[in-house]
């Protein structure tokens, strides 16, 4: 049985963020690659979702999220990543990154 995956939007000081969130259990975070988004992860979200409270984000400037005021590096991708751990009260998880969110995952790990 497929797990619902809920949209939702976490407000920042360059835009709002859209997150996919499915699933209890362990966290596991998932980065998409530029220029894609979160719906790159639909399929494996519902896979995942069974076992595990699984994330997905949409980068500012990609996918539903809005448009950052300047270009993002992969060090301010990994503070909006960590804005959203913050916000969901996740202070550890697993993170799949593909290409561009393999990097940032490297920096997310580097800060937390």
């Amino acid at each position: 049985m497929n797990k619902p995956i809920k949209r939702a939007f976490l407000d920042t000081e360059d835009g709002q963020i859209l997150y996919r969130i499915a699933g209890k259990g362990e966290p596991l975070l998932l980065l998409h690659q530029n220029p894609r988004s979160s719906d790159e992860f639909l399929e494996l979200m519902s896979i995942f979702a069974q076992t595990r409270r699984v994330i997905a984000m949409d980068f500012l400037g990609l996918g539903d999220s809005d448009k950052p005021p300047r270009m993002y590096s992969t060090e301010d991708y990994a503070k909006t990543v960590i804005a959203l751990l913050e916000e969901l009260g996740i202070s550890s998880t697993s993170i799949l990154g593909n290409h561009t969110g393999a990097f940032v995952a490297g920096e997310v790990a580097k800060k937390i």
